[in-house]
């Protein structure tokens, strides 16, 4: 069993974990950047992380902003 760490979830027409409970269509859940933490010893198959879990996970992640937020708008300095 590893242990990993990933930057975020998408979905892919690729990786099938979920594949069809997530959107309705047949993208399943996969890893953005994944890292190996560790090998987890303690851990065995029955452990692992569901199906289920991954789509829990992938909903709960939080959106990333599509646009940058608004700046004020740049005031020129006063002529003297």
């Amino acid at each position: 069993m590893w242990e990993v760490e990933a930057a975020d979830m998408s979905l892919s027409p690729v990786h099938k974990s979920g594949a069809g409970d997530v959107d309705g269509s047949e993208r399943g859940v996969a890893l953005r950047f994944p890292r190996f933490i560790r090998r987890r010893e303690d851990k065995g198959a029955t452990d692992a992380t569901s199906s289920q879990q991954m789509i829990a996970m992938y909903r709960a992640q939080v959106a990333p902003p599509r646009h940058a937020p608004s700046l004020p708008p740049l005031v020129p300095p006063r002529a003297r």
